[in-house]
């Protein structure tokens, strides 16, 4: 028996941190800084949050770039071997 799909209106506000089609595939770890660069960044067009995030002009982006994580992700892909991650 075939069921029918569920329709979905474009503004409806979903509940919880998947929004209304399906999500965000990112770690956990990562849901705090991209909700406050989205909240910091709901005034900006477009292309001023991209260039604030490439000049690591937003504080969670510049502690993410610093984190030993980014470096271990850089060093792993480099060294072409699985990264270990220490959430941190």
């Amino acid at each position: 028996m075939a069921t029918a799909p569920v329709q979905r209106k474009k503004d409806a506000a979903v509940p919880g941190r998947f929004g209304p089609w399906g999500g965000r595939y990112v770690p956990e770890t990562l849901m705090a800084a991209l909700e406050e660069i989205e909240r910091e960044s709901e005034a900006m067009r477009f292309q001023d949050a991209m260039n604030w995030i490439t000049k690591r002009k937003f504080r969670t982006v510049d502690t993410l770039y610093a984190s030993e994580d980014n470096r271990e992700g850089s060093r792993a892909f480099a060294e072409k071997r699985e990264p270990v991650w220490k959430g941190r």
